[in-house]
């Protein structure tokens, strides 16, 4: 497993993360990033759609070198916005509503520990604001099956695991949970 900037490498599959547009990261009025600071909403222009789903799209390794198109501001998600398409994009493999209190897709992993047989080789990922811990698994047609389990964690901030492939979740109220598996699992 290695992770560079909002992407981790599993084997020869890919899988971004949180990504956002660079239009809505704050900008200076010469156009700079400006990472810290006061909100500067005054400043922002208004061309983006608004939030209304969150996405995970998984890239083959192969492909990141070619820059792929995520297709925003064209879509938000898989939702088409009024904004020109571009030629080619590629639509995002997961997608879920931002309705309250859902807020921030936080990207996750793929589970190869063994430790939990019925979730290896399924990537589990969760939204920062409902806490709830989701699975994603790739059918043999390609397409993906998501499910949302019972697990919550409060301030759901980031997954990871040990050396041995066990999985983690990490949350900002100070706790790291280890998936185990339930009674009969």
């Amino acid at each position: 497993l290695r992770v560079l900037a909002g992407v981790v490498l599993v084997g020869t599959a890919a899988y971004w993360w949180q990504t956002r547009p660079a239009n809505r990261l704050p900008r200076t009025t010469t156009g700079d990033l400006e990472l810290e600071g006061e909100d500067r909403e005054d400043r922002m222009p208004t061309i983006e759609p608004p939030d209304e789903v969150e996405e995970v799209t998984r890239i083959p390794a192969g492909e990141l070198d070619d820059g792929p198109n995520l297709g925003w501001p064209a879509f938000e998600g898989d939702r088409r916005t009024d904004r020109p398409a571009p030629d080619d994009h590629r639509l995002p493999d997961i997608t879920y509503p931002l309705e309250d209190p859902a807020c921030s897709v936080t990207g996750g992993h793929v589970h190869r520990g063994g430790d939990v047989p019925d979730l290896d080789d399924v990537y589990l990922f969760g939204d920062f604001c409902d806490g709830l811990v989701r699975l994603a698994v790739r059918r043999a047609d390609g397409s993906v099956e998501t499910r949302t389990t019972d697990l919550v964690v409060p301030f759901l901030a980031s997954f990871g695991e040990d050396g041995a492939g066990r999985s983690y979740v990490l949350s900002l109220a100070g706790n790291v949970y280890r998936i185990v598996a339930g009674p009969g699992g």
